[in-house]
């Protein structure tokens, strides 16, 4: 975890049910997102 980072989210259901499980933490995950939106939406 990102230190100073705190997040409540719980994504055990989604392992459970679908196999999901995050590999990325959500800092780099908010950044890609945002990096891929601007290239895609300009």
């Amino acid at each position: 975890m990102v230190e100073g980072l705190l997040t409540y989210a719980d994504s055990k259901a989604l392992e459970e049910d679908y196999g999901f499980r995050p590999t990325i933490d959500i800092r780099t995950g908010l950044r890609r997102f945002a990096e891929w939106y601007k290239e895609y939406y300009g």
